[in-house]
């Protein structure tokens, strides 16, 4: 079967290929969307704050880990991955270690069910 618009033996250009009666019809179905539809963010603006995803960051939350002895200060177990603010930056808290515990990732997504797993 040929494309219709280029001419040229399928598959081409515009992805038709042959139907089961036939018929040319497209290999993925449209999108259909309202006019002006605009796809939602991937996180909240006010997770994203560069610090986080740095060398510095990641420097500062082994040392927290190493400085707890890798114990979850949530529930008391060895293997805590994750460094958390005791006092919420939004609510006034910093970046210091002495405002950071050591926790399991499961354990973080306990302490936030808003934020949901990250």
């Amino acid at each position: 079967m040929r494309c219709r618009s280029s001419g040229f033996w399928l598959p081409c250009c515009c992805s038709w290929r042959s139907g089961a009666r036939g018929d040319a019809i497209p290999t993925r179905p449209p999108q259909h969307h309202p006019a002006g539809y605009k796809p939602a963010p991937r996180k909240r603006p006010e997770a994203r704050v560069a610090f986080y995803g740095t060398a510095a960051w990641r420097k500062l939350a082994a040392a927290v880990i190493a400085r707890d002895g890798g114990q979850c200060r949530y529930c008391g177990k060895l293997g805590a991955t994750v460094a958390h603010h005791l006092l919420e930056r939004r609510n006034g808290g910093t970046d210091h270690p002495s405002n950071l515990a050591a926790v399991h990732a499961a354990c973080h997504a306990k302490m936030h069910p808003e934020k949901g797993r990250r």
